[in-house]
């Protein structure tokens, strides 16, 4: 399967990054709050428990975009190969029927050809063309007329 481009893996590596300074600053604005006490330092906490669950979506989204990248280029790479596999069937139907036309055109041509020969019945008993007796089949030799 098809990996990840280098703009696409930059990007993902740019936002992995930016979720971890976010969680890196959201774990340090905890730690604040834990000493801060207050209806301020409640609001914060709730700000906080926010902002984690949104970077927690925003991870799972991320996670379910890769995921979906890579299916599709394996199903990109999986349509590659059946395109080639369907050309090389292809190429190979279109020099089969080539080879099937030259022999039909070859064969056409033999069966198309006649031959006359005029002559008597001994003419061409004695030239080899007319075989066979009086009970004999009578055959006429082909191979030994002249186009």
């Amino acid at each position: 399967p098809k990996t990840l481009s280098k703009s696409e893996k930059q990007k993902l590596e740019k936002m992995k990054e930016l979720i971890g300074r976010q969680q890196l600053q959201l774990s340090q604005l905890r730690k604040q709050l834990e000493s801060a006490n207050g209806k301020n330092s409640e609001n914060m906490r709730k700000m906080a428990e926010f902002y984690e669950a949104q970077l927690k979506e925003k991870e799972a989204q991320i996670a379910s975009l890769r995921a979906e990248l890579d299916k599709k280029n394996v199903d990109i790479s999986r349509l590659r190969t059946n395109i080639s596999s369907l050309t090389t069937s292809n190429k190979q139907l279109e020099e089969k029927a080539e080879a099937q036309n030259t022999a039909l055109s070859i064969q056409n041509e033999i069966l198309n050809t006649g031959y006359v020969q005029i002559g008597t019945k001994k003419e061409l008993t004695s030239k080899g063309l007319l075989t066979g007796g009086f009970l004999k089949k009578k055959t006429v030799d082909t191979s030994k007329l002249k186009e």
